[in-house]
């Protein structure tokens, strides 16, 4: 996609931004290709279309993202990570099934012979998938796994006492990095699962308005910045 041209613009929620557009052959429209400094709060105002608050339009198509379905985990021992995730922590088992060399499956995870068993639990209205592969084996996760390591790195469950919840987790025998820490806008921690996975525990008090003010004190400080190099 060629860009014509870059300009500013104030956005209500997010301050300036910096925009790459182009001209829309067939609508007439200038076409917002990429915000290039902040994510800015959506609507849908056709099929494809979504208005930005500034009125400039970005092409979503017809096979947008429209929620995240499930979470997978892969785990050694399905019934110690049921003692975790559906007795510790209090997820409801919704589903429990076998696998035994589907073919269709093999195809979509990229495996061959694919045996095991798979449950998914309920959080809310968020799925969390454990998959337990008798064939072919998994690699254990490395000693010094870390946060920062790439690729998906934990699981966050949103909770109505993190402090309880870290105490219940603890208790039961399992490892918290920390005790639970008021950042502000939620209080967390980070605790670890059977293998070792790590699974965050939150108390949320953010609304989008909330992180719609910290995006737009971000780019503000960003904007400072690249101004101070450029002078």
């Amino acid at each position: 996609m060629r860009c014509l041209r870059e300009r500013w613009l104030r956005s209500p929620s997010c301050g300036m931004l910096r925009l790459r557009l182009r001209r829309c052959r067939s609508s007439g429209l200038d076409v917002a290709c990429s915000p290039l400094s902040a994510i800015i709060p959506q609507r849908v105002v056709a099929p494809g279309e979504m208005k930005r608050p500034f009125g400039y339009y970005t092409h979503r198509g017809a096979m947008g993202v429209t929620r995240v379905n499930h979470t997978g985990i892969s785990v050694t021992d399905m019934e110690r990570s049921l003692g975790f995730y559906r007795d510790v922590l209090g997820l409801e088992l919704v589903m429990d099934m076998d696998v035994d060399r589907h073919a269709g499956l093999d195809t979509v995870v990229g495996m061959t012979d694919t045996i095991g068993r798979v449950v998914m639990l309920a959080a809310g209205d968020s799925l969390v998938e454990l998959w337990c592969y008798a064939n072919p084996a998994g690699r254990p996760l490395p000693l010094d796994y870390k946060p920062a390591d790439r690729g998906v790195t934990h699981v966050a469950l949103e909770v109505d006492d993190v402090d309880a919840m870290h105490a219940h987790v603890v208790a039961a025998g399992f490892r918290a990095k920390s005790a639970p820490v008021d950042l502000g806008i939620h209080k967390t921690c980070y605790v670890h699962g059977p293998d070792d996975e790590i699974i965050e525990l939150l108390e949320d008090r953010s609304n989008r308005e909330m992180l719609a003010r910290v995006t737009r004190r971000t780019i503000e400080r960003r904007l400072a910045a690249e101004g101070k190099k450029g002078s």
